[in-house]
């Protein structure tokens, strides 16, 4: 049998449960530098990356109950849901003194920096050698601006989309990421060196664009794109009654068809402005009987498709 995991000389099954789980928890925070903290479903969750830019520094914080810390340009990805507050607290190395954050709202250059995870963001703390030490770091802004303008698009013909930009001096590379206030499901983005965009649905889709720091430049500002569009694919349909002429009294079937095969949503049918039936439509169509017919003669129907999230 082998023997239990052991922290400091420790078996973890001779320590409390509660303790065991915060080490384990701790454990694991610092292997892959992501924080998860009280999370529900993943669309209402937000990332909070939390990294030291210029110079040398600490910073710790509080999401959630949970404590994290960081002193790289590595950092730690903070996973919380939407609107909880995050702590943050710098402390500068020996030597280095605070010059501010970027990327958090009304932080500015105080110590203690607390706001709400209402979006996706990169939180830099900068520090610089003191007045005084043997080196004087001077720290310069950055800035982001895109370099190309995605086409348009609609539903079913859209084409893929290489973002580019540029950054300033630091040499870091700009790198894109979907902004939270995307419709969900809209597009998607590739990693890697070349990142491309892809559209899945139609909606509105923004466009991040990040910079990171090091000990010459700051963090650039978090930059978004224009919204970009997706529109609904166009539609168009027709309607056929198989057991045309009907019968006095007697029910018949009205068949739409001629929709897009991915289509959903739900075709009306219509005598003016009286509601005859409806169907739900699948594979492209779908078909409804029309209640007895009580006069003779001929009978104009019409219909609407109430259309879907993409058509």
């Amino acid at each position: 049998m082998s023997s239990p995991s052991r922290v400091k000389g420790i078996p973890l099954n001779r320590l409390p449960k509660s303790l065991t789980r915060s080490l384990l928890a701790v454990l694991v925070a610092t292997l892959v530098g992501v924080v998860w903290v009280g999370l529900g479903l993943a669309a209402s969750n937000r990332t909070v990356t939390v990294i030291v830019g210029a110079g040398q520094g600490t910073v710790s914080g509080v999401a959630y109950g949970n404590h994290f810390r960081t002193s790289t340009a590595r950092g730690v990805h903070v996973v919380l849901p939407t609107g909880r507050e995050i702590s943050l607290t710098e402390k500068p190395a020996k030597k280095f003194t605070f010059l501010g954050w970027s990327g958090a709202p009304g932080c500015h250059t105080n110590k203690n920096c607390n706001f709400k995870a209402t979006r996706n963001r990169t939180v830099v703390a900068n520090f610089r050698l003191s007045t005084g030490a043997a080196v004087q770091q001077s720290v310069s802004p950055q800035s982001i601006a895109f370099t190309t303008t995605p086409p348009a698009e609609t539903f079913g013909a859209t084409v893929p989309y290489m973002p580019a930009a540029t950054g300033g001096a630091s040499g870091n590379p700009v790198v894109f990421t979907i902004d939270s206030a995307s419709g969900v499901g809209v597009c998607s983005i590739t990693s890697g060196p070349v990142q491309v965009v892809h559209f899945v649905n139609a909606g509105t889709c923004l466009i991040d664009a990040n910079q990171a720091g090091n000990a010459a430049f700051f963090a650039a500002p978090t930059v978004v794109s224009l919204p970009i569009t997706v529109a609904h694919a166009a539609t168009s349909f027709s309607l056929a009654t198989p057991n045309n002429p009907a019968a006095l009294n007697t029910t018949f079937v009205v068949i739409a068809s001629g929709l897009p095969v991915d289509a959903t949503g739900t075709v009306s049918i219509f005598e003016g402005t009286t509601l005859l039936g409806s169907c739900a439509v699948a594979g492209g169509s779908c078909e409804t009987p029309i209640s007895a017919v009580s006069q003779l003669g001929p009978h104009t129907l019409t219909a609407t498709y109430s259309g879907d999230i993409n058509h």
